[in-house]
């Protein structure tokens, strides 16, 4: 797990550099965006679990209200026909299957709920919680992926690196106030990858610091930041990257949901086993 959410936290931050030297800052190096980033990370990392939630809270309504706006004025441009049929002239169910993987490795950081559940007041709401950041989420990939759809249509869709963005450039604000929402979008997005970034971050260092037996996180913040720094520049290229992260992602399903789904197998197996030596001891 630790190096799994160390991976993801290199990845997330490679990211971060890559649209932002490409769309903004196109004549600062790489390395600088990628570093300045994790720095940011490391140091909102040595706040206890309180506050980290806090920050997540704080992010939510900027980064949903922002981006349902987009999607839902993006619609005006789309063509209904692009999105029939729904599912293809001819469907692959093989192509299907490995879709719904790619989407799922997405909903990974929800394992963050396993290391804020024991700092809950009400540990009992954390399975409703879930559910609903999942429905939340969830619908807010489905609209993306049915505005930009619509927009551009499927092959063209298959040309662009970064559909959401370019989505936003061909968006307009009614009576042209903002001819293109591509720079609210890159604020949105910048949002969305620290929390992100802050996350696998957060979930590093607090198991690491489990595993060596630490009674404080804070001294991992900065001491396992150049680890993340050179898995950021392991990629050498945006195409590498992506194959990189639905490889990762891929691979850590079986981590996140074959280990729980493994230990609550095990957790039945002792329940029927102790409830059986007590009816024993009894007879």
């Amino acid at each position: 797990f630790v190096l799994f959410f160390s991976i993801l936290t290199g990845l997330a931050s490679r990211e971060f550099g890559s649209v932002v030297i490409s769309a903004v800052l196109k004549e600062t190096p790489l390395e600088v965006t990628v570093f300045v980033m994790l720095v940011l990370a490391a140091f909102t990392t040595r706040h206890d679990m309180t506050t980290f939630a806090y920050i997540q809270l704080f992010y939510l309504p900027f980064i949903l209200a922002p981006a349902l706006i987009i999607v839902v004025l993006s619609l005006k441009n789309g063509n209904i026909l692009y999105l029939q049929p729904v599912w293809g002239n001819e469907p692959d169910i093989h192509l299907i299957i490995s879709g719904v993987f790619i989407i799922s490795a997405l909903f990974q950081g929800s394992f963050v709920m396993t290391i804020i559940i024991p700092s809950m007041k009400k540990a009992r709401k954390a399975m409703k919680a879930s559910i609903w950041a999942i429905i939340i989420s969830g619908g807010l990939y489905t609209l993306i992926v049915i505005a930009t759809v619509s927009v551009f249509g499927t092959e063209e869709t298959r040309k662009l690196i970064w559909p959401t963005l370019e989505l936003s450039r061909t968006t307009s604000l009614p009576g042209n106030i903002l001819q293109r929402l591509d720079i609210i979008f890159l604020a949105i997005w910048v949002v969305s990858v620290f929390t992100t970034l802050l996350t696998s971050y957060k979930l590093t260092i607090h198991m690491l610091s489990q595993l060596l037996g630490l009674s404080d996180h804070k001294m991992m913040s900065f001491f396992i930041l150049p680890f993340f720094f050179l898995l950021a520049m392991i990629p050498q290229n945006v195409l590498q990257m992506y194959e990189i992260i639905r490889v990762v992602g891929q691979i850590g399903l079986i981590l996140t949901i074959g280990i729980p789904v493994l230990l609550l197998l095990i957790d039945s197996v002792k329940r029927k086993l102790r409830a059986n030596n007590e009816h024993i001891s009894k007879v």
